[in-house]
């Protein structure tokens, strides 16, 4: 998932070991992503953006789950970011799922 979340040509993509996947958004504001996530699509993410260690950085904390979970993450970071594009070139790559 990893791999997709790099695609992104506005989200920074910070390796883990754990199944958390950190993404500091470029270009948009982390508390609006992660507000729009759940108000709209009734899918939690962990904003980091208020947190000591990340100060002036727009991150969020997005857990690794099974493949329908994660690719109902992606499709709503979709919505509210540029990226559509270029995660949908490379999304039949990693989980097998074709899209046009």
């Amino acid at each position: 998932i990893s791999k997709i979340y790099a695609s992104y040509k506005n989200i920074k993509v910070y390796k883990s070991q754990a199944n958390y996947i950190l993404l500091e958004f470029l270009e948009h504001k982390s508390k609006q992503i992660a507000l729009k996530m759940l108000e709209n699509d009734n899918i939690l993410i962990k904003d980091l953006s208020t947190k000591t260690a990340f100060k002036g950085m727009n991150c969020v904390r997005v857990a690794v789950k099974s493949m329908e979970e994660n690719e109902l993450i992606l499709n709503a970071i979709l919505k509210y970011t540029d990226n559509a594009v270029e995660v949908f070139k490379n999304w039949n790559s990693v989980f097998g799922v074709q899209y046009e």
